[in-house]
């Protein structure tokens, strides 16, 4: 019988631990992709709750017409949607109507991790009622002892959706066959190769996740860094009752500034979200910019000042700039791209307003010239919560979702916006809205 050879018994104890090491990893990965993708279907189920219970008020929620009416204007295909009361009584249920057969449905898993934490789910259950299996999100609104649950049935899509990504599966096996195929006449030197592999896919492994976590959880991490901090102070404060006058006073400004930031945080988000249901159309009318503009520069002219800025206008010769329009979200316009300025352009710049009449349309200039963005960032500026440089945005107290904003309330008002860099430095804002027609 031949001996094997040393080199080829390590080369095939060392195809054997990657072989295991790739089986594992993939599994690995393909779960976490699962995990991810639960959280995201989870996310966006608790975001129909929310916009249920804040789209209602107190009366409307216990009105099946109101309910009725509200679920079959934000349709989506094969959602149930089931209200009770936090005895798990069932009040509401947009399939079935039938409330005095329905079970009990405290001792539901996504009920009781509502109860107890606030919202909760449950992957995959067979409903009583509707003998379907469901993906269900539950959110309890304890001010109103109301619990609201939304549920998905397990088609063939939904199932599609939760499955992890096989490309990369497909990608690791071919990777692993061409490693080991040029591996092989390097039997001696596999340990070292095999580490900086491990290491290159532990590297991507991080990226991935790190994407991934700014991506899907950018607004609970908005939400937690003010609150955590809060708390945190609140807590030195309570568990340290001897503590100096001047040190609690520090840290209850410090709790009062951070829910100054959740405040403005909260408020964008609600301007976003009221703006996406669009709801604000119906609130337009005739608005003039010209005073919406002199008030914000009387409002950020110490801002300007201490950071030895200036603030200059060119506009037309007219008294009035007239267009349809909501007011709060026109005012939102221009000083978020101001605030935009002050933040980001520099000290000792300029932040210049122009304003050039079209023939149907109003054209605003905003520019300044400070520092600029890198080419590539210019294509995301209006992505909520992307930040060119996180540390600093965050320093400088911004919520991320200025930008945004100011994109999506210029296309409420038929116009359009654009970015870009100026040929001698800065940031230029190009935006357009119609002009107003007797």
């Amino acid at each position: 019988m031949k001996k094997i050879s040393v080199g080829t018994r390590l080369y095939l104890s060392v195809v054997l631990l990657f072989l295991c090491f790739a089986a594992a990893f993939i599994v690995y990965q393909q779960q976490r992709e699962k995990d991810y993708k639960i959280e995201l279907l989870d996310t966006k189920l608790q975001d129909y709750n929310a916009h249920l219970k804040e789209s209602l008020s107190a009366d409307s929620i216990r009105s099946e017409s109101a309910l009725e009416a509200y679920v079959k204007s934000h349709f989506i295909q094969g959602l149930r949607v089931t209200l009770m009361q936090t005895n798990g009584t069932v009040y509401y249920d947009n399939l079935r109507k039938d409330y005095d057969s329905f079970p009990n449905h405290l001792d539901r898993k996504e009920v009781h991790q509502a109860l107890k934490r606030g919202t909760g789910f449950d992957i995959n259950r067979l409903s009583t009622t509707l003998n379907k299996d469901y993906f269900y999100a539950a959110s309890y609104f304890a001010p109103d002892s109301l619990i609201v649950r939304s549920a998905l049935p397990y088609t063939s899509d939904l199932t599609q959706q939760l499955r992890g990504d096989w490309h990369y599966v497909w990608f690791a096996l071919i990777t692993m066959l061409l490693l080991l195929a040029i591996l092989y006449p390097f039997a001696r030197r596999l340990n070292n190769d095999f580490q900086i592999l491990y290491n290159r896919l532990l590297h991507v492994s991080k990226e991935q996740d790190k994407l991934k976590r700014e991506l899907t959880q950018n607004v609970a991490h908005e939400l937690k860094t003010p609150v955590a901090s809060i708390q945190g102070y609140l807590e030195t404060i309570i568990m340290n009752p001897e503590i100096d006058a001047q040190t609690r006073e520090q840290f209850l400004r410090r709790s009062y500034a951070q829910t100054q930031r959740l405040t403005s945080l909260l408020q964008d988000i609600q301007t976003l979200n009221r703006m996406d249901a669009a709801p604000v159309a119906t609130d337009f009318e005739l608005i003039d910019i010209l005073p919406i503009i002199d008030n914000i520069q009387k409002e950020t002219a110490l801002q300007f000042s201490e950071r030895e800025m200036q603030f200059v206008k060119q506009i037309p010769p007219i008294k009035q700039l007239l267009i349809e329009g909501n007011a709060s979200l026109i005012y939102s316009i221009f000083r978020n791209l101001i605030d935009n300025a002050l933040c980001y352009a520099g000290n000792r710049t300029t932040v210049t307003l122009t304003i050039e009449k079209e023939t149907e349309r109003w054209h605003f200039i905003l520019a300044d010239n400070g520092v600029g963005v890198a080419d590539e960032h210019l294509a995301r500026l209006f992505e909520r919560f992307y930040r060119v440089d996180k540390g600093r945005s965050r320093k400088m107290g911004g919520t991320g979702l200025g930008l945004a904003i100011v994109k999506n309330a210029v296309l409420l008002h038929n116009g359009t916006i654009f970015v870009k860099n100026n040929d001698g430095g800065g940031l230029r804002f190009d935006f357009y809205l119609p002009v107003y027609n007797d």
